[in-house]
């Protein structure tokens, strides 16, 4: 069951003749410096701008398609510079690209106000690799990004908001990140005649979004009957479903930089502190979630690569099966109210508060859930970092968690579920062409393995 059985190429997607195969250009595709050029005669030639720089992108490969986003940096003809985001959606078949940007991508383009300056060509097809080009905010996945980047449009939504009754402008928008969910946020900054303002903006089509928005309503109200209250979750100015928008004031804090061996500590005991203000809430919002819908969606995932990769399918699947027979032997634990996607990136420290973002996938669950989650992620983080590992996390986390209120919670149970989130984290990695990244999680994966088996 060990992963060092696995050679450097069986971990290393471009190496897969199968995906090769459908998408022989790929290696151009995710090559910044080739790509600044393609795209720049494709969507900035003539337009007095100029991509200077292309980082290299973020990339997804399922179903036929790879999804990939390129960061540019552009300079416009006075010397300036800012950046863009160019969507890139790859096609197994080459033949679909051009099809796709004409039904899916160019109506939203055209659904764009006109800019004031110079701007790229908002779509295009680049058909020798088979690719469909969008400039954000034309995103076929997003297609209300068009809609809630347009200042007049959000000015009429911002007006509809208790909290801002009096006339309000908006004089910026920021893009903050795009996730490859695809989630997008957005930075809206605010002018009033009683003072500026920054909300923040997710747009998203969230099936869930009643319990979203139930969950997180529950939380502030629990706060707010809380004079000592030290965790803090985003409150929800206002929403649209037409938009698919949902608004949120601003969490102060910074976000914890693992990197630094001093911080392991606070940040350890503010994750337990905040999990077990969530886990012993009683809030009802979500549906259930269990273990075994756990395996079953790491089986589901293992589904989409086992071509493309079928020694680590092969390796995985052994992983995932005497997984489910540890965890026959460990007791279940109740459901309770649970973040769902409970790592160190969803945390803001500030001095004694700690703030939680992003309940997009909030359930109920077993508290060891986010606890194993969270403990999965901080090991990938010291692994990458080449940090010592530290397998007394888990009592850490645990001890800190029993002590200011969170449910009972077994160790074992806890390291289950920290074994499936690495697990995900190493297909998610492979589906990413990310193999660096990979490599660190199945190392890691093979140490939790020894000390659970």
């Amino acid at each position: 069951m060990r992963s060092s059985g696995l050679g450097l190429e069986e971990l290393d997607p471009f190496v897969s003749s199968s995906l090769r195969g459908r998408f022989p250009h790929l290696k151009v595709a995710v090559d910044g410096d080739l790509m600044r050029d393609n795209l720049q005669r494709l969507l900035f030639d003539g337009t007095e701008l100029v991509a200077e720089a292309c980082a290299r992108p973020r990339a997804r490969v399922a179903d036929g398609i790879c999804r990939l986003q390129y960061p540019l940096r552009i300079r416009t003809a006075s010397g300036e510079s800012h950046e863009a985001l160019v969507f890139g959606t790859m096609f197994a078949d080459a033949g679909k690209a051009a099809k796709f940007e004409r039904v899916h991508l160019a109506p939203l383009a055209a659904a764009q106000e006109a800019s004031e300056g110079p701007a790229p060509k908002p779509s295009g097809v680049l058909g020798s690799l088979g690719m469909a080009t969008g400039v954000f905010p034309v995103c076929d996945q997003l297609p209300t990004l068009v809609q809630v980047t347009d200042p007049q449009r959000m000015i009429e939504m911002f007006q509809s908001i208790p909290d801002f009754r009096n006339e309000v402008e908006v004089v910026g928008i920021d893009l903050v990140r795009v996730t490859r969910t695809p989630r997008c946020v957005l930075r809206y900054r605010l002018a009033a005649v009683d003072g500026s303002a920054v909300v923040y903006g997710k747009v998203a089509s969230m099936p869930a979004r009643d319990d979203v928005l139930a969950g997180l309503d529950a939380l502030a109200r629990r706060a707010r009957r809380e004079p000592h209250a030290t965790v803090f979750v985003p409150r929800v100015l206002g929403h649209s479903r037409e938009l698919d928008l949902m608004l949120f004031a601003v969490v102060s804090g910074t976000r914890p930089d693992l990197r630094v061996e001093a911080a392991l500590g606070p940040v350890i005991d503010a994750a337990a502190s905040a999990a077990a203000s969530m886990h012993a809430s009683g809030i009802r919002s979500g549906q259930a979630r269990t273990f075994d819908d756990e395996l079953a969606g790491a089986r589901n995932q293992m589904d989409l690569i086992r071509l493309d990769a079928p020694a680590l399918v092969a390796w995985l699947t052994m992983v995932v099966d005497a997984v489910a027979a540890v965890a026959r032997r460990t007791p279940r634990q109740p459901l309770t109210f649970a973040h769902g996607d409970f790592t160190p990136s969803q945390l803001l420290l500030a001095e004694s508060r700690v703030g939680v973002l992003d309940f997009d996938d909030l359930c109920q669950a077993e508290p060891a859930l986010d606890l194993g989650r969270f403990l999965a992620y901080v090991q990938v983080g010291l692994a990458k970092s080449a940090m010592a590992a530290h397998d007394s996390l888990a009592s850490r986390l645990l001890a800190t968690y029993h002590a200011v209120g969170g449910p009972p919670t077994e160790e074992a149970r806890v390291e289950l579920y920290g074994v499936v989130s690495l697990i995900l984290m190493a297909l998610h990695s492979w589906q990413r062409l990310k193999s660096e990244r990979l490599q660190v999680v199945c190392a890691v994966l093979e140490h939790q393995l020894a000390r659970l088996i």
